[in-house]
């Protein structure tokens, strides 16, 4: 009996000492506050934005981070950070460089549009749940802006479902783009006299289109295929990426990415005036008539009118005015 209470007493102890290890450890892994050069050069490419229109909140954030990590964010407003080798954080852990998410978690879709969607980036953890962000279109302008004391909790709890998650991008080993003064207004369009903003293009692909994605990079879902020929408007300039260097372009019907080396400047905006619409000149009454039918010289009979007012009606049947009834 003594050395099954001895052994007792240790199997606790041990149990005990275990957990807190474990729980220290993980304290540790959540405390980690260090910023790798990944997260600078995330935040030096927004901070470099400020002022700027860059439009919704989202995609501007994917932008930033295809151009300043190399790395694809999805659409889904969940699935789009985990699918991209994100992970997520603490509020207490959270730090310069980490995305700030509010969404419903019962819809992340790419197609989700509510009241309270929002997304921005953290600058600085100021503690209390209470954060230094930049982010895009905050008052429906998109215009990107510094907010100090941004609250991501108080800013969800205003709409019924909302809640917020902070995701860390993954680091990367290789060699980052430098960051330029201004982006990515200040981004050049191949040599001076080529693409410019809202001007014109005519596409020249290799083969019989040039597809057209929906974020920057060959990881970018195809959303058409336009044929060589065809004129487009180039609407932003984008980064360099597999290879590439990527431009938004617009036909009226897509509007996209596609790699500015498969298209061609042709001046103003190439984007065609909608044809005129084709009119086409209704087809004549038909003459009124009987389809079918007999109508015996005395009695009831069934007959087919083609159409018509009722003297046409007695003027196609033949019968006297004075005896016929319809």
């Amino acid at each position: 009996m003594r050395w099954s209470r001895l052994r007792l007493l240790c199997a606790l102890a041990v149990v005990t000492m275990c957990a807190s290890l474990t729980f220290s450890q993980a304290s540790a892994a959540e405390d980690n506050t260090s910023v790798g050069g990944g997260a600078r050069a995330v935040t030096a490419w927004a901070v470099a934005a400020v002022g700027q229109q860059q439009g919704e909140c989202f995609p501007w954030i994917r932008r930033v981070v295809q151009s300043a990590l190399g790395i694809s964010i999805g659409n889904d407003y969940r699935l789009g950070y985990l699918q991209a080798g994100a992970v997520e954080v603490t509020p207490q852990a959270g730090r310069a460089g980490d995305i700030l998410q509010i969404a419903k978690d019962s819809d992340t879709s790419p197609s989700a549009d509510y009241a309270g969607l929002h997304t921005a980036l953290i600058l600085e953890n100021l503690g209390g749940g209470k954060f230094k962000v930049v982010d895009s279109n905050s008052n429906f302008d998109g215009i990107v802006k510094i907010r100090d004391g941004y609250d991501p909790g108080a800013s969800a709890a205003r709409y019924p479902g909302l809640s917020f998650h902070i995701y860390r991008l993954p680091e990367r080993s290789s060699t980052l783009p430098a960051v330029p003064s201004v982006v990515p207004a200040s981004l050049t369009l191949g040599t001076p006299g080529s693409l410019s903003i809202g001007g014109g293009a005519e596409i020249a692909a290799d083969g019989d289109c040039l597809r057209v994605r929906s974020i920057a990079g060959l990881s970018g879902a195809i959303l058409g295929c336009l044929p060589t020929g065809m004129r487009v408007t180039v609407t932003q300039p984008g980064p360099e990426v597999d290879g590439y260097r990527w431009v938004g372009i617009s036909n009226g019907a897509i509007a996209g990415w596609s790699s500015e080396r498969y298209l061609r400047p042709i001046g103003a905006s190439a984007v065609p005036a909608p044809a005129a619409p084709v009119v086409v000149a209704p087809a004549p009454a038909p003459t009124p008539r009987i389809v079918s039918g007999v109508i015996p010289p005395r009695g009831i009979g069934l007959i087919v009118f083609s159409g018509g007012t009722n003297a046409e009606l007695l003027a196609a049947s033949g019968c006297p005015a004075e005896t016929a009834s319809f």
